[in-house]
């Protein structure tokens, strides 16, 4: 069954006149999802696709609906028309901010949340990308070492404690353990986030990452964290700060940290 023109009231375009022109304003191509359309499709539920004006390429980005309009290019061609709502968007931070409003009562991964908002020009998602791509980390999914995909932590340890001690929270988790992907859990985030706010002017930084560094590696170290947190209760971060008070009180007679 075909798309037929009194489906939808609005502008129809050729699906070969649209494309993700600004991959950094877009979240990713999800094939599984077109597959489902594809196998289970009806017009009715196709809805209409959002697209920028027309660049000087000749192509529409596609702020919303990318999945749907490579359903319809596998199933009918390129020359297939579908119905779309063009937005007077001319640069990547506007698409960008479309897509965050558009998504902002969908399920939209985090990742892409805060990517997109990057791109959009947001104050606290750019100042995190840039302390995090000053010390050498990709905010990305992946599971690569270098790259930080716990985002909310990251907008969490900012928000509640400010630029400066997560700034200090990344570089103290990579002078502990380097680059390691493991590192930059949330958990590991929040945790030192909260430590270093309570007591970043008290401890001595590299007997901390010294001390730990030692004892555990970031699997061992949230190992040790659950359990705390099975006995005592209470948030994982905060047993986190626990686990941290005691390694570094028991590498010293003196300067000991008050829990």
């Amino acid at each position: 069954m075909n798309f037929e023109r009194n489906d939808h009231a609005t502008k129809w375009l050729p699906v070969k006149d649209i494309s993700v022109v600004w991959a950094q304003a877009q979240r990713g191509y999800n094939e599984i999802k077109a597959k489902e359309i594809q196998d289970n499709f009806d017009p009715d539920l196709f809805g209409v696709v959002t697209v920028t004006t027309l660049n000087g390429d000749g192509q529409y980005h596609c702020i919303d609906g990318q999945t749907r309009v490579g359903a319809i290019r596998d199933m009918w061609g390129d020359a297939e028309k579908v119905p779309c709502n063009i937005l007077n968007a001319r640069t990547k931070e506007q698409a960008a901010h479309a897509f965050r409003g558009l998504n902002n009562s969908k399920p939209v991964a985090a990742i892409d949340k805060f990517r997109t908002g990057v791109t959009a020009g947001y104050p606290t998602e750019n100042a995190i990308f840039n302390i995090g791509k000053g010390l050498g980390y990709t905010f990305s999914v992946q599971p690569t070492n270098g790259h930080i995909g716990a985002v909310q932590a990251c907008l969490a340890v900012y928000h509640q404690f400010g630029g400066d001690i997560f700034r200090d929270t990344l570089s103290v988790l990579q002078g502990t353990w380097g680059l390691d992907y493991h590192s930059t859990s949330g958990p590991l985030i929040r945790g030192y986030g909260t430590f270093l706010n309570k007591y970043g002017h008290d401890a001595n930084w590299q007997r901390l990452t010294d001390t730990v560094q030692k004892k555990y590696t970031p699997g061992r170290f949230m190992g040790a964290a659950k359990t705390y947190r099975e006995l005592a209760g209470g948030t994982l971060a905060n047993n986190i700060v626990a686990v941290l008070v005691a390694t570094y009180n028991a590498s010293q007679k003196k300067g000991r940290l008050e829990a």
